[in-house]
């Protein structure tokens, strides 16, 4: 068994250039990947053409997670899946899919295995940042038989249909929506939390504790406040009810809190003071792991994207339920 790390930084460590010789002679190829995008399998194609014209059996899985698949690419797909009868694509557009590796097989038990980061775009196949290993062997070694372990247990999976134009309309849908999140029930969705793709979610810093002599002028004004915090300029961006991340100190260890923004008060002798509702008080490291982004980043952050929002609003729903 071979070994080879395809760093992108050469034109031959590409992963687009190794996948030339990979399909020379291959047989059956089967692809695993969570995206796929138009322009690149445009690209992509042309190495795996040779087979399916020899009539070589190649199977796809993919999915619709995060909505970065384009309906255009599954549109491609179905069309060539009609003119190939030996391509077989599936697509789960509800659920999450990460695996990324793509296997070629050939005559005499030989075989090649891509085992990355790369999806099928433009990014994963020729920019810098993505990381694959190439592994060349025969179908005895146990990376063979690690692959085959997990491809029969995506052929199990209930949740990939092969493709069809009722499965890529209903994708269309949502990926024109892509700011939605989403549960699926049967053949549908269930909305959760529609979000526009410019909206932010405020993050807001703080270290204040108040005095005991604070907390008594504000509760003599609005006794029924639990918990306040200061009035901050992000949380004039919010209606009543709005929700916040709160990045706090608590014991010197920086933690987050996802907050609902309900009212304020000016109070005097203590300023314009926010009442707020606390959620489930965890750790900032926990977040940032959630998020796939350093504590550090978290922090400087001024704005969250879609994705991250879509994140937090299923925290949401969790913490205020």
């Amino acid at each position: 068994m071979r070994i080879s790390i395809l760093t992108q930084i050469e034109p031959e460590k590409r992963l687009l250039e190794r996948l030339k010789p990979a399909a020379e002679n291959a047989e059956k190829v089967f692809i695993a990947v969570s995206f796929i995008q138009k322009k690149a399998f445009k690209h992509f194609f042309k190495s795996i053409r040779g087979i399916l014209e020899k009539a070589g059996n190649v199977t796809i899985y993919t999915s619709g997670y995060l909505r970065i698949t384009e309906p255009g690419a599954l549109e491609d797909l179905l069309r060539l899946a009609r003119n190939y009868p030996s391509l077989n694509v599936y697509f789960n557009p509800h659920d999450r899919f990460h695996s990324k590796f793509l296997l070629f097989q050939k005559p005499k038990k030989a075989y090649t295995l891509f085992l990355g980061s790369s999806n099928i775009s433009l990014g994963g196949l020729l920019e810098l940042g993505e990381l694959n290993a190439e592994i060349g062997g025969k179908t005895l070694d146990e990376a063979y038989k690690d692959i085959q372990i997990v491809i029969g247990n995506l052929e199990k999976e209930k949740n990939f249909e092969k493709i069809n134009e009722s499965l890529i309309d209903e994708y269309k849908e949502e990926y024109k929506k892509k700011g939605m999140t989403g549960k699926k029930t049967g053949r549908g969705w269930t909305k959760r939390v529609k979000i526009s793709p410019t909206e932010t979610l405020p993050v807001c810093l703080y270290e204040r504790n108040y005095t005991e002599k604070e907390k008594g002028k504000i509760l003599a004004i609005h006794p029924k406040w639990e918990y306040f915090l200061d009035m901050v300029s992000s949380f004039k961006k919010l209606h009543r009810g709005g929700h916040y991340l709160e990045v706090g100190n608590i014991n010197g260890k920086k933690t987050f809190n996802v907050g609902r923004f309900l009212e304020y008060g000016r109070i005097p002798g203590v300023g314009t003071v926010a009442h707020v509702e606390h959620g489930k008080i965890l750790p900032l490291k926990e977040l940032a792991m959630k998020l796939g982004i350093t504590e550090k980043k978290l922090l400087q952050a001024k704005k969250l994207d879609i994705y991250d929002i879509a994140i937090l609003h299923k925290r949401f729903k969790e913490t205020f339920a």
